[in-house]
């Protein structure tokens, strides 16, 4: 059975040139990973490896054994002869075996789903060859399967072994021959989501920056980090505000929630118009605690604040302001590190366990070349990445 899971905000950049359409994106906003999944694939958004800026996306398979997919561009409204290529960077460091990447594709049936097979497309027979970063490339022609078809995934694919089944994904691009196609985008751009104790009650809230064709949202919850185990908390649907480029926010109270001794991991799906439904996550909510008086400890929740200032002359310092949230009293290891445009660590500012509280930290920024860079708070469950430009 085929499932989506998370995604959140993929950087997209769309154009259009006559009939061709293209589109080309990265994980870097830190929470994104595929449009949906096949077989034993595992999935995260990773600063472990990146083929340009700060993430990739993390692909794994656990237990071992079959083919896992996770797809990574899903196009619609094709007709027989539209061509599509499709391209992504793979890092894969096993040069004698496996797991290998490759890139692959399959039709999705008329006027259905992500999730609704039509048959494979086929793909490049090359695999990955274990140098490091390397881009895989295929180019379709479109076949409708005498008009069963109108739609195709690109897959991101791995062939794992016993002694390793770690992969990382990153800058993929897409292009169709189509003006009739439709390259799909995110139905939902979130700018928050969190879960937090409130009146007696676990409260969840988000934020949308946009909404497009959204009929609502649901909830889901369970105790372990895991999407597939979750449970619906919502009894109806909390409608959505359809199409919109203003932002708006939304609150959920869990009732049947234990606010004061079990911890829960909260995902949010989106329903769409057109059938398809995301889901967003996940978070986590730490239980509050009561103290010797019966008093009620609060939690709070980590934020990271722009940089003053920025851009930043080199000699000149940097301050920050951020809190590091969790049960107040109780303590977080935290980092707080600079990255170049490559993802490697040039500065590390911050690296240590840190008392639940507001912080101000200065740097300054010496023996550092000019140009743009990234600065990243991260604690067990919270990280925020932001741009910097050194001048």
């Amino acid at each position: 059975m085929k499932k989506i899971i998370l995604l959140i905000s993929f950087l997209f950049v769309v154009s259009f040139l006559g009939a061709n359409q293209t589109s080309s994106f990265g994980w870097e906003d830190g929470t994104s990973t595929v449009l949906g999944f096949y077989g034993g694939a595992n999935f995260a958004n990773s600063t472990e490896q990146a083929h340009s800026g700060t993430h990739s996306l993390k692909f794994w398979e656990d237990p071992l054994g079959g083919t896992p997919q996770g797809f990574v561009w899903w196009v619609t409204g094709l007709a027989d002869g539209d061509e599509i290529t499709a391209s992504f960077w793979v890092y894969d460091d096993t040069p004698s075996g496996s797991p290998s990447g490759r890139i692959w594709g399959h039709y999705t049936v008329l006027g259905g789903s992500v999730d609704d097979y039509g048959g494979s497309a086929g793909g490049n027979s090359t695999y990955s060859s274990g140098i490091g970063w390397e881009q895989l490339s295929w180019t379709w022609t479109f076949d409708s399967s005498s008009g069963a078809n109108d739609g195709f995934v690109c897959e991101a694919r791995i062939y794992a072994a016993a002694d390793a089944n770690i992969l990382y994904f990153d800058d993929t691009a897409i292009e169709i021959t189509s003006d009739t196609g439709t390259i799909h985008t995110l139905p939902v751009e979130l700018s928050s989501f969190t879960a937090a104790y409130a009146n007696e009650f676990v409260t969840v809230e988000w934020a949308t920056a946009s909404e497009t064709d959204v009929i609502g949202f649901n909830v889901f919850r369970a105790l372990e980090d895991e999407y597939p185990l979750s449970e619906k908390v919502n009894m109806s649907i909390i409608e959505g505000y359809g199409t919109t480029s203003e932002p708006h926010e939304y609150s959920f109270i869990d009732e049947s929630a234990d606010p004061y001794s079990t911890a829960y991991y909260y995902w949010l799906e989106c329903v769409n118009f057109d059938g398809t439904n995301n889901v967003y996550g996940s978070i986590q909510y730490d239980p509050v605690d009561v103290d010797g008086d019966g008093q009620l400890n609060t939690v709070v929740h980590s934020f990271l604040n722009d940089i003053y200032p920025n851009p930043v002359q080199v000699g000149e310092n940097i301050t920050f302001n951020f809190m590091i949230g969790g049960l107040e009293g109780t303590m977080r290891p935290v980092s707080l590190n600079i990255y170049n445009i490559k993802g490697e660590l040039v500065k590390e500012v911050i690296n240590e366990d840190m008392m639940v509280n507001d912080y101000t930290e200065t740097w300054r920024v010496n023996d550092i070349a000019n140009g743009v860079y990234f600065y990243q708070l991260k604690t067990e469950n919270y990280q925020e990445t932001k741009k910097l430009l050194i001048q």
